[in-house]
């Protein structure tokens, strides 16, 4: 017992030094930690507290937040301005909890109803949305927003998105064999909620996913994704929002 509550106060300690906002704004937070203090108690606390679970997610976003930031700051430091930043630990860490939450996608196959593969889904779609808009506009895309095939190829070259998007590839492919009308609408409702901050990742999984997929969206969202669309011809922002949907459709219809 003491040892689980040694664990649990140094994960806290650990999860709490810093925000997304600080990520992007200041200085490394996590970089130089030994990975046994990012890994092992956050591991720990997940395994054995189903309840805070959601804790540990949003402290493992934060780690991939540092590890992409740090990317692009190395990609962006100009020759000649000093040594870069060594986050090996970092990069090191987030793999190691990626792996854990991959095993963990046996939930989905058993008979229980455990609500944490969807949580787990939705949370996969919230933190690749939010490293969208926390780095789209950066100086290693010259300040605009890139096209999501750009953002897509960019975020493909660092290994904890590699691990991630697997994580989702894997999550997502069982879902849609166990509660394929569940994850079709977690699917749509997260376009509808990050709009073009999504796009990258609806490009990765029309490319990356079987045929079946389509089929599967026909028979369970169509309906909800023709109205998504209907919702976006009445914005403001008329023409760009007709781009995206043509975008968007002919991604995820490419196989009919």
């Amino acid at each position: 017992m003491k040892d689980f509550q040694e664990n649990f106060e140094c994960f806290f300690d650990v999860a709490t030094c810093g925000d997304i906002i600080s990520i992007y704004r200041g200085r490394p937070i996590w970089a130089n930690y030994h990975p046994d203090k990012l890994v092992l108690p956050a591991e720990i606390l997940f395994n054995n507290v189903p309840s805070a679970r959601g804790a540990v997610l949003h402290y493992i976003a934060k780690l991939v937040h540092e590890t992409v930031h740090l990317f692009f700051s190395e990609k962006e430091r100009k020759e000649g301005t000093g040594k870069g930043v060594d986050y090996t630990n970092l990069e090191t860490s987030v793999k190691q909890l990626i792996s854990t939450l991959n095993s963990f996608k046996g939930e989905i196959k058993t008979k229980t109803t455990s609500p944490f593969p969807l949580l787990l889904l939705q949370w996969l779609f919230e933190l690749c949305a939010d490293l969208s808009h926390q780095n789209h506009n950066r100086p290693y895309f010259n300040l605009q927003r890139p096209l999501p095939s750009v953002l897509l190829k960019a975020f493909q070259q660092m290994p904890c998105i590699v691990d991630l998007l697997s994580l989702m590839e894997n999550i997502f492919t069982e879902m849609l064999n166990s509660t394929p009308e569940k994850t079709i609408q977690t699917f749509i409702s997260a376009q509808k909620a990050f709009i073009n901050n999504f796009d990258w990742i609806t490009l990765f999984i029309a490319e990356s996913f079987p045929p079946n997929f389509a089929k599967i969206l026909l028979k369970n969202g169509a309906e909800e994704f023709h109205a998504f669309c209907g919702e976006l011809i009445q914005r403001p922002t008329c023409s760009t929002s007709s781009r995206r949907i043509f975008w968007k459709a002919s991604y995820l219809f490419r196989y009919f």
